[in-house]
């Protein structure tokens, strides 16, 4: 009788043999189908986001909250990394001379994306269609601030004393070629006024103690920046920026808009990726970019920092760009034309 432990060695190995074959060609189809989504899914590795400034500062806290959004909404890892320099030029020549695969994306404002090449024409990029750009997250705006005891009570009292005596009335800015000077080479054409632009070396904040000291009489800067100087009754403002209600932060400050005065300028961030992306590489990360900032978790978040989410996203993002690149240009204009 036949038994298993009478069967020859050879058959024995045979088998076995033919066990292993079986087994090693079922496994080339799991090999094949872990190919196959590394290859063609997105994503499959951490994305990096580039910071252009030092970490801590206004902008890192916008960064940081949208990749972690933007973790959860792709399910991958991301990493910021702070690249500062250049007023933003630095880490945004990075992310355009980054890999168009969708694993490098980048922070920044107009003032870097559009105003910096620009103005100094030595940026490693030209304008916006050097990059994809995904979404703006926030439109803070630029505030117009003096002291407590300024004989300027409004904006009124301010543009009819520079109508009276032109060139007396000094207010500081960052730099000569920069959103917040064109709000004032804005409001002087459009109220027929002439103010001394002033810039300091310390940027807003040290402009902020001169303006505190009487040494000079206005400062425009970031709105969100100057909010506790104005709750603690250092500064007081008198108008902003932007297109956006920010009565819930600067209730005694008008808005140009309502006052006459079409300025645009905001202190706005946006997310852009390196241009020449795959479609749906970039239609994933639109997706996920839009969804990030039109969620109530976003808002919420950006109004706790006294930000407003002012967002856009596809067509509405690319026609902002234009409009804002249209009004930089033009501030541009009037910024060559001054003599002060």
């Amino acid at each position: 009788m036949y038994s298993p432990t009478s069967r020859p060695a050879d058959s024995r190995t045979g088998k076995r043999n033919r066990r292993a074959l079986m087994a090693s060609m079922a496994v080339v189809p799991l090999i094949l189908a872990g190919c196959g989504a590394d290859d063609g899914e997105y994503p499959s590795d951490s994305i990096e986001y580039i910071v252009p400034y030092n970490p801590g500062g206004g902008a890192d806290p916008v960064g940081r909250q949208f990749v972690q959004m933007l973790e959860t909404e792709l399910d991958a890892n991301g990493n910021v990394i702070n690249v500062p320099g250049g007023d933003e030029a630095v880490g945004i020549t990075q992310l355009a001379n980054a890999d168009a695969d969708g694993y490098t994306l980048g922070l920044g404002t107009s003032g870097g994306f559009v105003a910096q090449p620009l103005v100094t024409g030595e940026a490693q990029y030209e304008t916006p269609a050097d990059f994809t750009p995904l979404a703006k997250m926030s439109g803070t705006p630029y505030g117009l601030f003096v002291s407590p005891d300024s004989e300027y009570e409004t904006l009124d009292d301010l543009i009819e004393a520079a109508k009276q005596n032109p060139g007396d009335i000094q207010i500081s800015t960052p730099a000569r070629m920069g959103n917040p000077a064109f709000v004032i080479y804005f409001l002087e054409e459009q109220a027929d006024i002439e103010v001394s632009l002033v810039t300091t070396a310390g940027g807003t904040g040290e402009a902020a103690l001169e303006v505190m000291s009487g040494r000079l009489d206005a400062v425009v800067g970031n709105a969100s920046g100057q909010l506790g100087l104005v709750e603690s009754g250092d500064l007081r403002a008198l108008a902003y920026s932007g297109p956006e209600d920010y009565s819930d932060f600067l209730p005694d400050a008008v808005r140009f808009d309502e006052a006459g005065y079409e300025i645009p300028f905001t202190s706005d961030y946006m997310t852009m990726a390196p241009a020449g992306l795959d479609e749906d590489v970039a239609s994933a990360l639109r997706e996920a970019s839009d969804a990030i900032v039109t969620s109530e978790e976003w808002e919420e978040w950006a109004r706790g920092q006294g930000t407003l989410p002012h967002v856009a996203t596809g067509e509405e993002l690319d026609t902002y760009l234009e409009d804002i690149q249209a009004g930089i240009e033009h501030g541009i204009e009037l910024g060559n034309d001054r003599e002060n």
